[in-house]
């Protein structure tokens, strides 16, 4: 049930309301014509958060999902004497466990939304890039009510109304495990693989200097394979990128002796 406090004057100033107001609420406590001639208080236009969700509920540094979408729903009650309507919605972090997780929020964590309209009006935001494990609360909130001084801003009527939690999980970082490479002869069928460690597989394969002639790398296992054909020693850097949206990066010096 609504509650509607009054002030003394004789024009029955509204000053503070709790409690979901859908419409004009009678003022039972009022004797007719003592505040409002008809005997009822018509609710001022404010806007009130009433729900924020993440979807998904658990993002990823390096492993699918790595972003996630939070909607901020926000209850608004007679906007239609107001020309263009809006609030200003903003996210951001409230706690995290442990402390010291940052997440990055699209759009600054901050965004006009139109009051007009159906209710509740939705704005969404996402939230991506957690720098450790644990989990993250998000906070809503709303500020900047526009035109200035004609819609009042609510706190929600839970304060669990207005947040909500993300879990986030760090991937392995990408490396290459491989840390030498055996000998190979000239003329003598030659095989090798590299290795690599954690991101997000499959991995893709490439090399800058040079195999020994006959020798050749498959992009997609990393393989080494053909026949040498040229004695010495010969040097490359093995890089490995994953297929996480993030894409890592990992290299390693190598070489292969020919004898």
């Amino acid at each position: 049930m609504a509650t509607i406090n009054f002030g003394p004057s004789s024009q029955g100033q509204l000053l503070s309301t709790s409690g979901p107001t859908t419409g004009a609420t009678d003022c039972d406590a009022c004797s007719a014509g003592d505040f409002f001639p008809q005997g009822s208080a018509p609710v001022p236009p404010y806007a009130q958060i009433s729900s924020v969700t993440v979807s998904p509920q658990s993002i990823g540094s390096s492993s699918p999902p790595t972003s996630a979408t939070i909607t901020v729903s926000v209850f608004h009650q007679d906007m239609s004497q107001i020309a263009n309507p809006e609030v200003t919605v903003e996210v951001g972090t409230a706690t995290t466990s442990p402390s010291g997780i940052q997440v990055t929020y699209s759009d600054g964590g901050s965004k006009p939304t139109s009051m007009s309209g159906s209710s509740p009006a939705t704005a969404t935001f996402t939230v991506s890039s957690p720098n450790a494990s644990g989990s993250v609360t998000i906070q809503a909130s709303l500020a900047n009510p526009s035109p200035a001084g004609q819609i009042a801003i609510m706190q929600p009527g839970s304060p669990s109304n207005g947040q909500a939690t993300l879990a986030v999980t760090t991937g392995t970082p990408l490396q290459i495990t491989t840390t030498s490479l055996a000998n190979g002869h000239v003329n003598t069928a030659y095989s090798a693989s590299l290795a690599a460690t954690g991101g997000q597989s499959p991995y893709t394969w490439s090399k800058t200097g040079s195999l020994p002639p006959g020798l050749n790398l498959n992009v997609s296992t990393g393989a080494i394979t053909g026949t040498p054909t040229q004695t010495g020693t010969f040097s490359f850097t093995a890089k490995v990128v994953d297929s996480s949206p993030q894409q890592q990066t990992a290299t390693a010096n190598l070489s292969i002796v020919v004898q």
